[in-house]
Protein backbone atom coordinates (compact mmCIF):
# COMPACT_ATOMS: atom_id res chain seq x y z
CA UNK A 1 0.00 0.00 0.00
CA UNK A 2 1.09 3.31 -1.13
CA UNK A 3 0.80 6.98 1.12
CA UNK A 4 1.68 10.19 -0.61
CA UNK A 5 2.93 12.96 1.35
CA UNK A 6 2.82 16.83 0.15
CA UNK A 7 5.77 19.01 1.38
CA UNK A 8 4.87 22.63 1.15
CA UNK A 9 7.98 24.89 -0.66
CA UNK A 10 8.00 28.90 -0.04
CA UNK A 11 9.55 30.49 -3.05
CA UNK A 12 11.45 33.46 -1.46
CA UNK A 13 11.93 35.95 -4.37
CA UNK A 14 16.02 35.84 -3.57
CA UNK A 15 18.85 34.66 -5.42
CA UNK A 16 20.66 31.62 -3.98
CA UNK A 17 22.12 28.28 -5.04
CA UNK A 18 20.02 25.23 -4.72
CA UNK A 19 18.88 24.39 -0.94
CA UNK A 20 19.23 20.47 0.15
CA UNK A 21 16.52 19.00 2.48
CA UNK A 22 16.38 15.14 4.04
CA UNK A 23 13.09 13.92 4.64
CA UNK A 24 13.34 11.41 7.88
CA UNK A 25 10.63 8.18 8.25
CA UNK A 26 10.28 7.87 12.10
CA UNK A 27 8.34 4.39 13.91
CA UNK A 28 8.91 2.10 10.74
CA UNK A 29 9.79 -1.14 11.87
CA UNK A 30 9.16 -3.17 8.65
CA UNK A 31 12.80 -2.97 7.18
CA UNK A 32 11.44 -2.57 3.81
CA UNK A 33 12.05 0.30 1.84
CA UNK A 34 14.13 3.56 2.51
CA UNK A 35 13.20 5.54 5.95
CA UNK A 36 15.16 8.74 4.77
CA UNK A 37 15.38 11.13 1.29
CA UNK A 38 17.16 14.17 0.10
CA UNK A 39 15.46 16.61 -1.87
CA UNK A 40 16.85 19.46 -3.75
CA UNK A 41 15.31 22.22 -4.03
CA UNK A 42 15.89 24.28 -7.02
CA UNK A 43 16.56 27.98 -7.05
CA UNK A 44 14.26 29.93 -9.59
CA UNK A 45 15.60 33.39 -9.48
CA UNK A 46 17.94 34.37 -12.33
CA UNK A 47 20.51 36.35 -11.43
CA UNK A 48 21.87 40.26 -13.04
CA UNK A 49 25.05 39.31 -14.71
CA UNK A 50 24.65 41.84 -17.24
CA UNK A 51 26.18 45.51 -15.66
CA UNK A 52 23.53 47.56 -17.92
CA UNK A 53 25.70 50.66 -16.84
CA UNK A 54 27.57 49.89 -19.47
CA UNK A 55 25.41 52.08 -22.23
CA UNK A 56 27.35 50.13 -25.58
CA UNK A 57 24.04 49.86 -28.00
CA UNK A 58 25.75 48.12 -31.29
CA UNK A 59 22.59 46.51 -32.96
CA UNK A 60 22.02 42.98 -32.29
CA UNK A 61 22.71 42.02 -35.59
CA UNK A 62 26.20 43.03 -35.74
CA UNK A 63 28.23 40.95 -33.05
CA UNK A 64 31.85 42.80 -33.04
CA UNK A 65 34.91 40.30 -34.69
CA UNK A 66 37.82 42.02 -32.57
CA UNK A 67 37.80 44.56 -29.40
CA UNK A 68 41.45 45.58 -27.99
CA UNK A 69 41.19 47.77 -24.99
CA UNK A 70 43.42 50.66 -24.46
CA UNK A 71 45.42 52.11 -21.29
CA UNK A 72 42.90 55.22 -20.89
CA UNK A 73 39.93 52.52 -20.45
CA UNK A 74 38.74 53.47 -24.01
CA UNK A 75 37.95 50.31 -26.44
CA UNK A 76 38.35 49.56 -29.96
CA UNK A 77 35.71 47.55 -31.44
CA UNK A 78 35.54 46.70 -34.91
CA UNK A 79 34.30 43.93 -37.79
CA UNK A 80 31.41 44.55 -40.15
CA UNK A 81 29.94 47.49 -40.65
CA UNK A 82 27.43 48.08 -37.54
CA UNK A 83 25.28 50.31 -36.78
CA UNK A 84 24.99 52.05 -33.46
CA UNK A 85 22.38 53.15 -31.08
CA UNK A 86 22.11 56.43 -32.83
CA UNK A 87 22.18 55.62 -36.43
CA UNK A 88 26.26 56.02 -36.95
CA UNK A 89 27.28 53.50 -39.41
CA UNK A 90 31.09 52.45 -39.64
CA UNK A 91 33.43 49.75 -39.51
CA UNK A 92 35.30 50.79 -36.63
CA UNK A 93 34.15 52.59 -33.30
CA UNK A 94 35.79 53.90 -30.19
CA UNK A 95 34.38 54.01 -26.96
CA UNK A 96 34.42 55.69 -23.83
CA UNK A 97 34.79 53.11 -20.34
CA UNK A 98 31.33 53.75 -20.02
CA UNK A 99 30.44 52.03 -23.28
CA UNK A 100 29.01 55.50 -24.85
CA UNK A 101 30.41 56.42 -28.26
CA UNK A 102 33.27 58.24 -28.50
CA UNK A 103 32.25 60.86 -30.99
CA UNK A 104 35.99 62.03 -31.39
CA UNK A 105 37.12 59.02 -33.06
CA UNK A 106 35.57 58.95 -36.60
CA UNK A 107 36.70 56.34 -39.38
CA UNK A 108 38.19 58.69 -41.93
CA UNK A 109 37.39 55.76 -44.77
CA UNK A 110 34.37 53.97 -45.63
CA UNK A 111 35.25 50.21 -45.77
CA UNK A 112 34.18 47.35 -47.50
CA UNK A 113 34.87 43.74 -45.69
CA UNK A 114 35.38 42.87 -42.06
CA UNK A 115 37.80 44.05 -39.65
CA UNK A 116 39.63 41.35 -37.86
CA UNK A 117 42.87 43.09 -36.04
CA UNK A 118 43.56 45.95 -34.42
CA UNK A 119 46.17 47.16 -32.34
CA UNK A 120 46.83 50.19 -30.44
CA UNK A 121 50.15 51.98 -29.86
CA UNK A 122 50.14 55.21 -27.68
CA UNK A 123 49.73 57.90 -30.61
CA UNK A 124 47.59 55.53 -33.75
CA UNK A 125 46.24 52.29 -33.97
CA UNK A 126 46.45 49.32 -36.45
CA UNK A 127 43.82 48.03 -38.14
CA UNK A 128 43.45 44.79 -40.53
CA UNK A 129 41.68 42.04 -42.04
CA UNK A 130 40.19 41.60 -45.17
CA UNK A 131 38.74 45.16 -46.64
CA UNK A 132 39.27 47.54 -49.16
CA UNK A 133 38.41 51.00 -49.58
CA UNK A 134 34.30 51.75 -51.00
CA UNK A 135 34.78 52.63 -54.61
CA UNK A 136 33.86 56.36 -53.79
CA UNK A 137 36.96 56.46 -51.45
CA UNK A 138 40.14 58.41 -53.03
CA UNK A 139 42.26 56.93 -50.40
CA UNK A 140 43.62 53.58 -51.23
CA UNK A 141 43.14 50.81 -48.55
CA UNK A 142 43.45 46.99 -48.97
CA UNK A 143 43.52 44.92 -45.76
CA UNK A 144 45.71 46.90 -43.60
CA UNK A 145 45.70 50.54 -42.17
CA UNK A 146 47.34 53.28 -40.03
CA UNK A 147 45.19 55.04 -38.18
CA UNK A 148 45.51 58.68 -36.24
CA UNK A 149 43.84 58.57 -33.01
CA UNK A 150 41.14 61.20 -34.25
CA UNK A 151 40.34 58.28 -37.12
CA UNK A 152 41.74 59.54 -39.90
CA UNK A 153 43.84 57.44 -42.32
CA UNK A 154 47.61 58.20 -41.87
CA UNK A 155 48.94 58.42 -45.22
CA UNK A 156 52.46 58.35 -44.69
CA UNK A 157 52.36 54.69 -43.80
CA UNK A 158 52.30 54.07 -47.50
CA UNK A 159 52.12 49.98 -48.37
CA UNK A 160 51.52 50.19 -52.24
CA UNK A 161 48.90 47.81 -52.90
CA UNK A 162 49.85 46.15 -49.62
CA UNK A 163 49.13 42.19 -49.43
CA UNK A 164 46.92 40.05 -51.57
CA UNK A 165 45.00 38.38 -49.47
CA UNK A 166 43.33 38.87 -46.24
CA UNK A 167 45.40 39.53 -43.02
CA UNK A 168 44.80 37.41 -40.07
CA UNK A 169 47.14 38.72 -37.24
CA UNK A 170 49.21 41.55 -36.58
CA UNK A 171 52.02 42.41 -34.10
CA UNK A 172 53.88 45.48 -33.39
CA UNK A 173 57.57 45.46 -32.74
CA UNK A 174 59.53 47.66 -30.20
CA UNK A 175 61.55 49.31 -32.93
CA UNK A 176 58.39 51.05 -34.69
CA UNK A 177 58.15 47.97 -37.43
CA UNK A 178 55.26 45.48 -37.64
CA UNK A 179 54.41 42.05 -38.31
CA UNK A 180 51.74 41.15 -40.79
CA UNK A 181 50.50 37.53 -41.02
CA UNK A 182 47.97 35.61 -42.91
CA UNK A 183 46.31 34.54 -46.29
CA UNK A 184 48.87 35.98 -48.92
CA UNK A 185 51.74 35.56 -50.72
CA UNK A 186 52.81 38.88 -52.08
CA UNK A 187 52.47 42.29 -50.34
CA UNK A 188 53.20 45.94 -52.95
CA UNK A 189 53.88 43.15 -55.33
CA UNK A 190 56.71 42.09 -53.13
CA UNK A 191 56.86 37.73 -52.66
CA UNK A 192 56.57 37.74 -49.15
CA UNK A 193 54.39 34.12 -48.45
CA UNK A 194 52.27 34.94 -45.37
CA UNK A 195 54.20 36.86 -43.26
CA UNK A 196 56.13 39.75 -43.60
CA UNK A 197 57.77 42.34 -41.62
CA UNK A 198 56.70 45.88 -42.58
CA UNK A 199 59.11 48.95 -41.58
CA UNK A 200 57.39 52.37 -39.71
CA UNK A 201 56.81 53.91 -43.64
CA UNK A 202 55.07 50.52 -44.66
CA UNK A 203 57.95 49.38 -46.68
CA UNK A 204 58.33 45.49 -46.85
CA UNK A 205 61.61 45.46 -44.67
CA UNK A 206 64.15 42.66 -46.92
CA UNK A 207 66.11 41.85 -44.12
CA UNK A 208 63.92 40.00 -43.07
CA UNK A 209 62.96 36.56 -44.64
CA UNK A 210 60.64 33.58 -43.91
CA UNK A 211 59.89 30.93 -46.43
CA UNK A 212 56.29 29.11 -45.09
CA UNK A 213 56.03 25.77 -47.21
CA UNK A 214 53.26 25.52 -49.83
CA UNK A 215 49.82 27.50 -49.37
CA UNK A 216 50.11 28.06 -45.75
CA UNK A 217 48.62 30.72 -43.60
CA UNK A 218 49.14 32.26 -40.27
CA UNK A 219 46.41 32.65 -37.80
CA UNK A 220 48.82 33.43 -34.55
CA UNK A 221 51.92 35.64 -33.95
CA UNK A 222 53.24 36.07 -30.58
CA UNK A 223 56.63 38.01 -29.54
CA UNK A 224 59.27 36.82 -26.54
CA UNK A 225 60.83 39.18 -24.83
CA UNK A 226 64.68 37.57 -25.90
CA UNK A 227 63.29 38.54 -29.36
CA UNK A 228 62.44 35.32 -30.74
CA UNK A 229 58.91 35.63 -32.67
CA UNK A 230 56.51 32.81 -32.65
CA UNK A 231 54.19 31.80 -35.64
CA UNK A 232 51.12 29.58 -35.63
CA UNK A 233 49.04 28.91 -38.16
CA UNK A 234 48.78 26.18 -40.63
CA UNK A 235 52.24 25.14 -42.68
CA UNK A 236 54.01 22.26 -43.13
CA UNK A 237 57.68 23.49 -43.95
CA UNK A 238 59.52 26.66 -42.88
CA UNK A 239 63.19 27.32 -44.69
CA UNK A 240 63.32 23.86 -46.56
CA UNK A 241 62.32 21.68 -43.03
CA UNK A 242 59.57 20.14 -41.97
CA UNK A 243 57.95 22.00 -39.56
CA UNK A 244 54.18 22.17 -39.19
CA UNK A 245 51.64 24.05 -37.19
CA UNK A 246 53.86 26.08 -34.62
CA UNK A 247 57.76 27.46 -34.96
CA UNK A 248 59.89 30.06 -33.63
CA UNK A 249 61.62 32.80 -35.59
CA UNK A 250 64.60 34.36 -35.39
CA UNK A 251 64.77 38.50 -35.32
CA UNK A 252 66.03 38.24 -39.28
CA UNK A 253 62.72 35.29 -39.97
CA UNK A 254 65.24 32.73 -40.20
CA UNK A 255 64.17 29.31 -38.23
CA UNK A 256 65.18 28.65 -34.74
CA UNK A 257 66.11 24.89 -35.89
CA UNK A 258 66.25 24.16 -32.09
CA UNK A 259 62.73 25.11 -31.02
CA UNK A 260 61.00 21.57 -32.21
CA UNK A 261 57.41 21.07 -30.54
CA UNK A 262 55.53 18.19 -31.91
CA UNK A 263 51.69 18.63 -32.30
CA UNK A 264 48.87 17.09 -34.79
CA UNK A 265 47.04 19.94 -35.61
CA UNK A 266 47.15 24.02 -36.41
CA UNK A 267 47.58 26.79 -33.88
CA UNK A 268 45.47 29.56 -33.38
CA UNK A 269 46.23 31.28 -30.69
CA UNK A 270 49.37 32.58 -29.13
CA UNK A 271 49.66 34.25 -25.99
CA UNK A 272 53.42 34.97 -24.19
CA UNK A 273 54.14 35.00 -20.67
CA UNK A 274 56.66 37.54 -19.04
CA UNK A 275 58.92 34.92 -18.48
CA UNK A 276 58.48 33.83 -22.27
CA UNK A 277 56.61 30.31 -21.68
CA UNK A 278 53.92 30.11 -24.58
CA UNK A 279 50.37 29.26 -24.42
CA UNK A 280 48.55 28.46 -27.42
CA UNK A 281 45.40 26.76 -28.71
CA UNK A 282 43.92 25.31 -31.75
CA UNK A 283 42.66 22.32 -33.08
CA UNK A 284 45.29 19.87 -32.04
CA UNK A 285 44.61 17.04 -29.36
CA UNK A 286 48.35 16.31 -28.80
CA UNK A 287 51.60 18.30 -27.79
CA UNK A 288 54.60 16.04 -27.70
CA UNK A 289 52.94 12.44 -27.66
CA UNK A 290 50.78 13.78 -24.83
CA UNK A 291 47.29 14.41 -24.73
CA UNK A 292 46.33 18.08 -24.91
CA UNK A 293 42.92 18.90 -25.78
CA UNK A 294 43.71 22.17 -27.57
CA UNK A 295 45.48 23.68 -25.16
CA UNK A 296 48.77 24.29 -23.86
CA UNK A 297 51.48 25.75 -22.81
CA UNK A 298 55.47 25.25 -23.49
CA UNK A 299 58.25 26.29 -22.39
CA UNK A 300 60.52 29.01 -23.49
CA UNK A 301 62.98 26.32 -25.36
CA UNK A 302 59.47 25.06 -26.92
CA UNK A 303 59.24 21.85 -24.78
CA UNK A 304 55.78 20.99 -22.97
CA UNK A 305 55.36 22.10 -19.76
CA UNK A 306 54.12 19.43 -17.97
CA UNK A 307 53.12 21.44 -14.55
CA UNK A 308 49.96 22.72 -15.91
CA UNK A 309 47.62 20.24 -16.20
CA UNK A 310 43.76 20.74 -17.57
CA UNK A 311 40.84 19.64 -15.92
CA UNK A 312 38.04 17.90 -18.09
CA UNK A 313 35.83 20.35 -19.52
CA UNK A 314 37.81 22.90 -22.04
CA UNK A 315 37.04 22.24 -26.12
CA UNK A 316 36.94 24.95 -28.93
CA UNK A 317 38.85 27.49 -27.44
CA UNK A 318 37.94 30.70 -29.48
CA UNK A 319 39.98 32.97 -28.22
CA UNK A 320 43.29 33.37 -24.58
CA UNK A 321 44.01 36.74 -22.92
CA UNK A 322 47.13 36.47 -20.33
CA UNK A 323 46.54 38.90 -17.65
CA UNK A 324 49.35 40.73 -15.89
CA UNK A 325 48.62 38.71 -12.81
CA UNK A 326 49.38 35.48 -14.48
CA UNK A 327 45.53 34.74 -14.83
CA UNK A 328 44.99 32.97 -18.19
CA UNK A 329 41.14 34.10 -19.52
CA UNK A 330 40.03 31.18 -22.27
CA UNK A 331 36.52 31.34 -23.49
CA UNK A 332 35.08 28.49 -26.11
CA UNK A 333 32.00 26.44 -26.58
CA UNK A 334 32.01 24.57 -23.12
CA UNK A 335 30.03 24.61 -20.18
CA UNK A 336 31.65 23.12 -17.53
CA UNK A 337 34.96 22.74 -16.32
CA UNK A 338 35.80 20.07 -13.49
CA UNK A 339 32.61 18.89 -12.91
CA UNK A 340 31.65 22.65 -12.72
CA UNK A 341 29.01 24.92 -14.39
CA UNK A 342 30.97 27.54 -16.45
CA UNK A 343 29.62 30.22 -18.97
CA UNK A 344 31.72 29.74 -21.88
CA UNK A 345 34.69 31.11 -20.08
CA UNK A 346 37.32 30.41 -17.53
CA UNK A 347 39.93 31.77 -15.76
CA UNK A 348 43.17 29.33 -15.02
CA UNK A 349 46.37 29.96 -12.93
CA UNK A 350 49.77 28.66 -13.56
CA UNK A 351 49.00 25.09 -13.11
CA UNK A 352 45.59 24.70 -14.70
CA UNK A 353 43.80 25.55 -11.72
CA UNK A 354 40.46 27.90 -11.78
CA UNK A 355 42.15 31.06 -11.00
CA UNK A 356 40.56 32.57 -7.59
CA UNK A 357 39.85 35.78 -9.11
CA UNK A 358 37.48 33.86 -11.82
CA UNK A 359 35.34 32.21 -9.02
CA UNK A 360 32.72 34.57 -9.21
CA UNK A 361 31.05 33.06 -13.20
CA UNK A 362 31.56 29.50 -11.60
CA UNK A 363 28.48 27.63 -10.69
CA UNK A 364 26.43 30.89 -12.09
CA UNK A 365 22.50 29.50 -12.80
CA UNK A 366 20.62 29.79 -16.33
CA UNK A 367 22.70 32.19 -18.28
CA UNK A 368 24.40 31.00 -21.29
CA UNK A 369 26.81 33.02 -22.81
CA UNK A 370 28.13 32.72 -26.27
CA UNK A 371 31.09 34.80 -26.66
CA UNK A 372 33.06 35.94 -29.97
CA UNK A 373 35.62 38.36 -28.24
CA UNK A 374 36.28 39.73 -24.81
CA UNK A 375 38.47 42.50 -23.34
CA UNK A 376 38.96 42.99 -19.67
CA UNK A 377 39.30 46.79 -18.08
CA UNK A 378 41.16 48.52 -15.37
CA UNK A 379 38.84 47.25 -13.01
CA UNK A 380 39.26 43.61 -14.56
CA UNK A 381 35.28 43.08 -15.27
CA UNK A 382 34.77 41.19 -18.37
CA UNK A 383 33.49 42.91 -21.52
CA UNK A 384 32.09 40.87 -23.96
CA UNK A 385 31.30 40.59 -27.69
CA UNK A 386 28.33 37.70 -28.20
CA UNK A 387 25.59 36.55 -27.02
CA UNK A 388 24.02 36.05 -23.50
CA UNK A 389 20.51 34.69 -22.65
CA UNK A 390 18.77 34.03 -19.67
CA UNK A 391 15.85 31.09 -18.87
CA UNK A 392 13.19 33.96 -18.29
CA UNK A 393 14.33 34.02 -22.33
CA UNK A 394 16.17 37.59 -22.20
CA UNK A 395 18.48 38.01 -25.07
CA UNK A 396 21.25 40.26 -24.92
CA UNK A 397 23.80 40.87 -27.80
CA UNK A 398 26.68 42.79 -29.14
CA UNK A 399 28.76 44.31 -26.70
CA UNK A 400 28.08 43.91 -22.76
CA UNK A 401 30.21 43.88 -19.59
CA UNK A 402 29.50 41.35 -17.05
CA UNK A 403 29.46 42.31 -13.57
CA UNK A 404 28.80 39.60 -10.78
CA UNK A 405 29.01 42.12 -7.93
CA UNK A 406 25.51 42.66 -7.06
CA UNK A 407 23.96 39.14 -8.12
CA UNK A 408 20.70 39.94 -6.98
CA UNK A 409 20.08 43.53 -7.92
CA UNK A 410 16.17 43.58 -8.93
CA UNK A 411 16.61 44.32 -13.16
CA UNK A 412 13.86 45.03 -15.63
CA UNK A 413 14.29 45.16 -18.86
CA UNK A 414 12.42 44.26 -22.10
CA UNK A 415 12.02 40.65 -23.13
CA UNK A 416 13.31 41.60 -26.86
CA UNK A 417 15.93 43.61 -28.22
CA UNK A 418 13.87 44.68 -31.23
CA UNK A 419 9.85 44.80 -32.37
CA UNK A 420 7.99 45.57 -35.19
CA UNK A 421 3.74 46.26 -36.29
CA UNK A 422 1.94 46.55 -39.03
CA UNK A 423 0.13 50.34 -38.49
CA UNK A 424 -2.95 48.65 -39.55
CA UNK A 425 -2.82 46.48 -36.44
CA UNK A 426 -4.02 48.99 -33.70
CA UNK A 427 -1.36 47.70 -31.42
CA UNK A 428 1.80 46.43 -29.77
CA UNK A 429 2.35 43.93 -26.74
CA UNK A 430 5.67 44.86 -24.99
CA UNK A 431 6.86 42.15 -22.92
CA UNK A 432 9.46 43.30 -19.92
CA UNK A 433 11.09 40.90 -18.11
CA UNK A 434 12.40 41.05 -14.24
CA UNK A 435 15.03 38.88 -12.87
CA UNK A 436 17.25 39.22 -9.45
CA UNK A 437 15.79 39.55 -6.48
CA UNK A 438 11.48 39.10 -6.96
CA UNK A 439 10.80 39.17 -3.12
CA UNK A 440 9.25 42.51 -3.22
CA UNK A 441 7.59 45.11 -5.43
CA UNK A 442 9.13 47.10 -8.54
CA UNK A 443 7.61 49.59 -10.43
CA UNK A 444 9.13 51.02 -14.13
CA UNK A 445 7.48 54.02 -16.31
CA UNK A 446 7.43 53.36 -19.44
CA UNK A 447 7.52 56.38 -22.11
CA UNK A 448 7.31 56.44 -26.22
CA UNK A 449 9.67 58.92 -27.40
CA UNK A 450 10.94 59.36 -31.03
CA UNK A 451 8.18 60.47 -33.92
CA UNK A 452 4.63 60.87 -32.38
CA UNK A 453 2.51 63.44 -32.00
CA UNK A 454 3.62 64.10 -35.37
CA UNK A 455 1.17 64.79 -38.54
CA UNK A 456 0.75 61.26 -40.20
CA UNK A 457 2.62 59.78 -37.27
CA UNK A 458 1.41 56.18 -36.23
CA UNK A 459 1.85 57.19 -32.38
CA UNK A 460 0.95 59.83 -29.82
CA UNK A 461 2.63 60.82 -26.71
CA UNK A 462 1.97 57.72 -24.32
CA UNK A 463 3.38 56.48 -20.93
CA UNK A 464 2.46 54.26 -17.93
CA UNK A 465 3.72 52.24 -15.32
CA UNK A 466 4.25 49.13 -15.10
CA UNK A 467 3.97 47.15 -11.64
CA UNK A 468 5.33 43.72 -10.43
CA UNK A 469 3.82 42.44 -7.64
CA UNK A 470 6.13 40.12 -5.32
CA UNK A 471 7.48 36.96 -7.41
CA UNK A 472 6.24 38.45 -10.68
CA UNK A 473 8.84 37.80 -13.29
CA UNK A 474 6.99 40.08 -16.62
CA UNK A 475 4.98 42.18 -17.25
CA UNK A 476 2.98 43.26 -20.94
CA UNK A 477 2.17 46.69 -21.84
CA UNK A 478 0.32 47.98 -24.44
CA UNK A 479 1.49 50.36 -27.28
CA UNK A 480 -1.30 51.93 -29.36
CA UNK A 481 -0.72 52.30 -32.94
CA UNK A 482 -3.13 54.52 -35.39
CA UNK A 483 -3.24 53.73 -38.97
CA UNK A 484 -2.97 57.11 -40.57
CA UNK A 485 -3.92 55.69 -44.23
CA UNK A 486 -1.27 57.57 -45.96
CA UNK A 487 1.55 55.89 -47.88
CA UNK A 488 4.90 57.05 -46.52
CA UNK A 489 8.64 54.89 -45.38
CA UNK A 490 8.04 52.59 -41.91
CA UNK A 491 8.88 54.83 -38.91
CA UNK A 492 10.58 54.15 -35.72
CA UNK A 493 10.18 55.27 -32.18
CA UNK A 494 11.41 54.33 -28.95
CA UNK A 495 10.15 53.08 -25.46
CA UNK A 496 12.05 54.20 -22.28
CA UNK A 497 12.17 52.41 -19.32
CA UNK A 498 13.33 54.04 -15.97
CA UNK A 499 12.83 52.53 -12.47
CA UNK A 500 10.77 53.64 -10.03
CA UNK A 501 11.64 51.79 -6.90
CA UNK A 502 14.29 52.44 -4.60
CA UNK A 503 17.73 50.01 -4.97
CA UNK A 504 16.05 48.89 -8.63
CA UNK A 505 17.83 48.55 -11.90
CA UNK A 506 16.75 48.91 -15.39
CA UNK A 507 18.46 46.38 -18.17
CA UNK A 508 18.52 47.93 -21.57
CA UNK A 509 16.52 50.90 -21.51
CA UNK A 510 15.77 51.75 -24.69
CA UNK A 511 14.36 49.26 -27.26
CA UNK A 512 13.16 50.40 -30.95
CA UNK A 513 9.62 49.80 -32.45
CA UNK A 514 9.79 49.64 -36.30
CA UNK A 515 6.07 50.45 -37.62
CA UNK A 516 5.68 48.77 -40.85
CA UNK A 517 3.52 51.09 -43.51
CA UNK A 518 0.74 49.51 -44.93
CA UNK A 519 -0.25 52.32 -47.13
CA UNK A 520 1.73 51.92 -50.94
CA UNK A 521 1.71 53.88 -53.75
CA UNK A 522 0.67 52.43 -56.72
CA UNK A 523 1.95 53.71 -60.00
CA UNK A 524 0.50 52.49 -63.60
CA UNK A 525 2.70 53.59 -67.26
CA UNK A 526 0.21 53.69 -70.12
CA UNK A 527 1.90 51.67 -72.67
CA UNK A 528 0.53 52.00 -76.56
CA UNK A 529 0.87 49.24 -78.19
CA UNK A 530 1.87 48.99 -81.77
CA UNK A 531 -1.11 48.30 -84.59
CA UNK A 532 0.58 44.55 -86.01
CA UNK A 533 -1.41 44.02 -89.41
Amino acid sequence: MEKELTLTVIDDGQVETDERVELMLHGSESGFGFDQAKIIIQDNEVPSLVDYSFKARIQPQAVPSVMEIAEDGSIYVGGNRSVFSDGIVDSVFRLRPDGSLDEGFKLGVELSGTVSCISILPDHIFVAGYFHASENEELRVEHLAKIRLDGSVDGSFDIGIGPDGSVRVILPIDDGSLLVGGEFSRFNNTRVGPLVKILSDGSVDPEFVSELGTDPFLQSLGHQEAGGVIVGGYFNRLHGRDMSYLARLNSNGSLDSEWVPTLNGPVSQIQVAKDDAIYISGEFSSVDGQERPGLARLRPDGSLDLDFVLGDGIRNVRKLLLRDNGTLIVSGSFDQYEGVSVLGMIGLDSNGRVSDSFSSLLGLPRWSLDIHEFVVDREGRLIVSGYVNNDEGMTHSSVLRLSTDDLERTTIGFLKDDHQVLESQSGLDVVLSRIGDLSDESQVRWTVEGLVGLPGGNFSEQQGVAVFQSLERRQTIRLEVFDDALAESDEWVTVHLEAMSEGDAVGVSDVLVRVLDNDRTVSYTHLTLPTIY
